[in-house]
């Protein structure tokens, strides 16, 4: 059940929006009805997540990946630690047929599209991390993985909201923040284009290699340390002006 406290305005929305539809169809039958009715994009998306399980409570799989980042010395930007409890460990359904599903639907009839946030974090994913943090020069954290049919793509939230994915090689922007993310897979908006995903190929496999026995001897300096440290040790994280952050700091206050 939605904790209420403090987020009287929002149940409202939702127990709107819960009479305007008949929740016990199908997800995806859901998400199709919704996108012709009058609400907003942040609250349609707001109200899936509410439907895919998400309760404004401490999720134990967000704070289990916390602290497997934590254990490898990474540095969770304050607005990413409070997405991870927030929906840490949640399998949300996506649309009907996203647009990598085969032209011939009965291909693959059984195909389930599903992202799954992320619950832990290994030392190969701090790895990949710390070279894609030190290409983009901000601070990441993994978030998600979605299996596309043919591939895995991973995930990343940016301390400036953009949201990073990479697949079978190729690193790219998915989304300019967490609704447009969310509102992609609920099948509210389209995907970006390839031209506007700025795509590059990933080709440092022997660095992460590198790194990974560099943290193991505990001789690597992480990412975070040298930005901090150029700046007398001030943590100089950048905070998202997107509508999904200040929607995250927002639940933080209200739940307390």
């Amino acid at each position: 059940m939605l904790i209420t406290q403090g987020l009287g305005v929002e149940m409202e929305k939702y127990l709107e929006m819960k009479n305007s539809i008949d929740i016990k169809k199908p997800l995806e039958e859901i998400y199709e009805e919704l996108c012709s009715l009058k609400y907003s994009i942040e609250d349609k998306v707001k109200f899936c997540l509410y439907l895919n399980g998400w309760s404004s409570s401490t999720r134990p799989d967000g704070l289990k990946a916390i602290e497997d980042m934590s254990l490898f010395g990474h540095y969770l930007f304050p607005a990413g630690e409070l997405f991870l409890k927030q929906f840490g460990g949640m399998s949300i359904k996506g649309m009907r047929f996203p647009p990598w599903y085969p032209q011939k639907t009965d291909e693959i009839s059984d195909y389930n599209y599903c992202v799954d946030i992320v619950k832990e974090v290994d030392i190969w994913e701090i790895c990949f991390l710390e070279i894609l943090q030190t290409e983009k020069n901000e601070l990441l954290i993994p978030i998600a993985s979605e299996d596309r049919i043919w591939t895995v793509a991973d995930i990343y939230l940016s301390e400036t909201g953009k949201v990073y994915y990479c697949a079978e090689g190729q690193i790219g922007i998915e989304a300019p923040d967490l609704f447009s993310y969310f509102a992609q897979i609920f099948g509210f908006v389209q995907r970006l284009s390839p031209k506007n995903r700025s795509e590059v190929t990933f080709s440092e496999y022997d660095l992460l290699d590198r790194i990974e026995k560099d943290i193991n001897q505990g001789t690597y300096m992480l990412y975070a340390q040298r930005r901090f440290a150029k700046d007398a040790g001030t943590r100089n994280v950048k905070v998202a002006d997107d509508d999904f952050t200040k929607w995250l700091f927002s639940i933080s206050k209200a739940t307390g």
